[in-house]
């Protein structure tokens, strides 16, 4: 129950974080409808407090780019924005989907900046410090295995995360989980039509128009609906995450 309950709490963290996101380049009320949806999709009302990683690297991964954009706090702001990274990380591979939303908030952020210097200090930070918290984790987790295994009396089992890639991202075929996307737009028709008209928007928007800024930056936001087309765990769970 007890368990239940901070997933609940993570999720419900989630929301925040696409709001405090949402309103560097939206109104508030449509920050706030946008975090409001993503409550509203069936797979995040049914498995938001599942016991699975997708919730907790969901909330990392929001945190992280909340405190990026965050200008209250910035370059503290990033530091703390790759931590989030790097702890996401030890709980799912699958943060690496969320590449395509930093790449693409750095090209946003670069259109709006003046002072170029900024951005780039900033994502050198998030860089520096994921890379930092990741291998930091790395060595606690392998030590943490190694001394459980020799109480045990046995070897550690190495970790090849070339075959765990290979296990989680490699498909032979396009939308691997093509049900549950089918299954998840009947569930959601509003939501996904809405989704859709705003990413023709976007699209327009850097097409367009001078300014390119908010274009871009939704189309980061989207990006991750991309990975439907290659990502065979894509189950209802990964829509939390997604």
């Amino acid at each position: 129950m007890v368990g239940r309950l901070v997933l609940f709490f993570l999720t419900m963290g989630t929301g925040l974080c696409i709001y405090l996101s949402g309103i560097h380049f939206l109104s508030r009320m449509s920050a706030l409808f946008s975090a409001v949806c993503y409550f509203a999709i069936t797979n995040v009302a049914w498995h938001g407090a599942s016991f699975r990683p997708d919730s907790i690297c969901a909330f990392l991964s929001a945190a992280s780019i909340a405190a990026l954009l965050s200008k209250r706090h910035g370059l503290v702001g990033a530091t703390m924005a790759g931590v989030c990274l790097g702890l996401s990380m030890m709980f799912s591979i699958k943060t690496v989907l969320y590449g395509s939303i930093f790449i693409l908030m750095f090209v946003a952020q670069l259109l709006s900046e003046v002072d170029y210097r900024t951005t780039i200090r900033k994502y050198l930070l998030l860089i520096i410090s994921f890379l930092v918290t990741s291998i930091v984790l790395m060595l606690v987790h392998f030590n943490t295995v190694s001394s459980f295994a020799d109480l045990q009396g046995s070897s550690a089992q190495s970790l090849n995360l070339s075959a765990i890639a290979d296990k989680v991202l490699k498909t032979e075929q396009l939308f691997p989980r093509r049900e549950w996307l089918i299954r998840s737009v009947l569930e959601n028709p509003v939501i996904w039509l809405l989704m859709l008209l705003g990413i023709v928007l976007s699209l327009y928007e850097v097409t367009k128009t001078a300014n390119k800024t908010r274009g871009v930056a939704m189309l980061a936001f989207a990006s991750p609906l991309l990975t439907l087309f290659f990502y065979r765990n894509a189950f209802p769970y990964y829509y939390v995450f997604m």
